[in-house]
């Protein structure tokens, strides 16, 4: 049986991969591992108590690699990715890296040059390619209905996107900028709605325009204001205090490493943008944009694709799709049935996906690491084109044939 191992228990590694894993029968969780030894201790506290399941905690995923273990799932933060894969391939493991690859292309490029030396497999974690509408899109592309695709426009306006300012993702160091920690997920799709063409030049602008100081939406006379809401005086009025709960973040945990996933989304330090654009050309001259908004009461994936012969509209959170056809006034209306679990079926979608790849491979074709670049290159160049004002070429960041190679 393949024994598995998740390496970061946050919120993430917890709840979309060590809490479902430890309940199945087809796969051994086996252990668990977080720089804050405490939440991995808690961790494996929540699963023993309720599946009685015992596993091992390291505080070091290097002592990890030393025992018996087949696949490593990393779900820590964006920029220790790279590090982690690479030691876990070298080490003779299997390792599956939850989105993105990693912060930059020079580190992809790393990770595959590992990969091929090694022989080892990398599973790269997508869920937006497990979503049932996103899925639909996809079929509905391939039957041709729409001709070839000319353009492609995308909004990914999230409520839950505020949080990022209260966490680690706020810091470019980490996240390799918002485009690449949460558009990547985007990019990846309309790539894959591409076929994979290659992405040839990126344009962007972005800001942070709410997210701060002077926004805040309490007044605070006399009364202390943060840094966390938990302390925070005014919390109580304010529309957007977080309510943290889970015990992978409480006080016992957070004095081991001073990390709060609290802290005041205005008030606090921060190099990445609230919302932004990023435009992007194709080799074949296909189009695409890109809009992420994260302080928007809506939450919901939009998608527009224009092809030759048809436009489709797509919207996440009614699990609806319309295809009008180019010539003909008909309309063609798909309206989807989620599953159970998070990001509305897609992690589960996801998780047996990776399993069935484990127990009975070549079966189930996963998103590869080849794919997992290019959303990273348009990423990069999308915040280096935001950051410097000029249009960047996807050549200054990687030579494409390397990946043909």
């Amino acid at each position: 049986m393949v024994k598995i191992a998740v390496v970061g228990v946050g919120g993430r590694g917890f709840h979309g991969f060590a809490w479902p894993l430890s309940q199945r029968r087809d796969v051994q969780l086996v252990s668990l591992v977080d720089t804050n030894l405490e939440r991995a201790q808690v961790a494996a506290r929540l699963i023993k108590e309720k599946t009685g399941l015992v596993v091992s905690r390291y505080g070091d995923y290097r002592e990890l690699l030393k025992t018996e273990v087949d696949l490593v799932v990393v779900t820590t933060p964006d920029f220790t990715h790279a590090e982690i894969a690479m030691a876990t391939m070298r080490a003779g493991k299997d390792v599956f890296v939850d989105k993105p690859l990693a912060t930059n292309t020079a580190d992809c490029l790393r990770i595959y040059e590992t990969m091929k030396q090694t022989g080892r497999r990398l599973f790269l974690g997508f869920n937006l390619r497990y979503d049932i509408v996103c899925r639909r899109i996809k079929e509905i592309l391939e039957s041709g209905a729409l001709g070839r695709i000319v353009n492609i426009s995308n909004a990914d306006f999230y409520e839950g996107g505020k949080t990022y300012m209260a966490r680690w993702n706020r810091f470019y160091k980490y996240s390799g900028g918002l485009f690449c920690h949460k558009g990547c997920h985007d990019l990846d799709i309309m790539n894959w709605y591409l076929n994979m063409a290659r992405p040839l030049r990126v344009a962007a602008m972005a800001g942070v325009d709410v997210l701060r100081p002077e926004e805040l939406p309490v007044a605070a006379a006399e009364k202390k204001i943060g840094p966390y809401c938990r302390v925070c005086q005014v919390r109580q009025f304010c529309p957007d205090a977080a309510r943290v709960e889970s015990p992978l973040y409480s006080e016992d945990v957070a004095r081991v490493d001073a990390y709060y996933p609290d802290t005041c989304i205005y008030l606090s330090e921060k190099d990445t943008h609230d919302n932004g654009f990023a435009m992007v050309e194709y080799e074949g001259g296909q189009r695409v944009f890109h809009w992420e908004c994260f302080f928007t009461p809506v939450s919901t994936r939009r998608f527009t694709i224009v092809g030759t012969r048809g436009h489709l509209d797509a919207d996440l959170a009614e699990n609806k799709i319309v295809v009008y056809p180019r010539w003909r006034k008909d309309r063609i209306t798909y309206s989807l049935m989620r599953g159970e679990g998070g990001h509305g079926g897609a992690d589960a979608n996801m998780l047996e996906g990776l399993i069935s790849s484990l127990n009975e491979p070549g079966r189930f074709k996963f998103t590869s690491v080849e794919e997992g670049i290019m959303s990273v290159v348009i990423a990069e160049a999308a915040e280096k084109s935001r950051r410097q004002g000029r249009i960047v070429e996807t050549k200054e960041l990687i030579d494409w044939e390397v990946l043909a190679r």
